[in-house]
């Protein structure tokens, strides 16, 4: 009796499970994708590390110290400390907090976080007469006369209630200055909000703004307060001044995140058929 109980209790748990396998039983509906969205406004803060490789360095121009009270400083050549060449910039983004959301016309999904992935799409060309790459000076490369500016490419993931919301990919867009950090512009945006818009504020952290505003060393100030761009000086004093470069670390990392002055956040702002951000 009791074994005819049992078999009779599995059969049971198997017409069960078969019922919630066919959606009969109590699952409830899989959440919808969002593969392309009609509309969209999405607004989100954001933080952000970046990695520069080869480290950028500021190369010694001996124009810079013609006025220079030490003889021997006067007298350096002009030295080459930056690698040349391109500059592979990677980026880790992640919302700190967002608001909005995209629709496909019949779902919606309420944007919780995101994260983005950006590289290089082509390097930035340094014109003549500056002409010098990977360089703290030349972060910003493609603001002079004949210079042309780096894209960039990223791809967009995101967390969202309601509906899921497929990933973007922005495209081309370009790096410029913007408050105490970069804008970011620009690009064709491929993916759920193909056909939208993009901007991005990157707010640098206080380390690289004191790096690339940093100043050449001097025979009065012969140490950089911020080393990783600028050449620092060793001058031995005695009957024959002696003055020697040590060469900069490297700016290699960038935090993004607050404005250092304001505390303004750092942000991203992407809509679809909703007008500009």
């Amino acid at each position: 009796m009791i074994r005819r109980i049992a078999l009779a209790g599995a059969a049971g748990a198997l017409a069960f499970s078969g019922l919630a396998a066919t959606g009969m039983g109590t699952a409830g509906a899989a959440t919808p994708t969002i593969s392309v969205a009609t509309s969209a406004t999405i607004n989100c803060n954001i933080t952000a590390k970046v990695k520069l490789s080869p480290g950028l360095k500021n190369n010694w121009h001996a124009a810079d110290h013609t006025s220079d009270p030490n003889a021997d400083v006067v007298a350096l050549p002009d030295t080459t400390f930056s690698a040349g060449g391109s500059v592979t910039v990677n980026a880790k983004s992640k919302s700190t907090s967002c608001t909005g959301s995209a629709t496909d016309g019949t779902d919606t999904a309420t944007i919780v976080s995101l994260k983005i992935v950006l590289g290089v799409g082509s390097a930035a060309i340094d014109a003549a007469p500056t002409n010098e790459p990977a360089t703290c000076a030349g972060l910003l490369a493609g603001s002079g006369a004949g210079d042309t500016p780096a894209t960039y490419n990223s791809l967009i993931t995101f967390k969202a209630s309601g509906a899921k919301l497929a990933p973007s990919n922005v495209n081309g867009s370009q790096i410029a200055p913007a408050g105490l950090g970069f804008g970011i512009t620009g690009g064709t945006i491929t993916g759920s909000l193909a056909g939208g818009n993009s901007t991005s504020q990157a707010n640098v952290d206080g380390a690289t703004v004191a790096a690339i505003t940093q100043a050449p060393a001097t025979s009065a100030a012969p140490t950089s307060a911020a080393p990783q761009c600028e050449a620092s000086l060793k001058i031995k004093l005695g009957t024959h001044h002696k003055a020697k470069l040590k060469g900069p670390k490297g700016l290699k990392k960038i935090a993004i995140g607050p404005d250092v002055l304001s505390g303004s956040p750092s942000t991203i702002c992407i809509k679809k058929a909703t007008g500009s951000c």
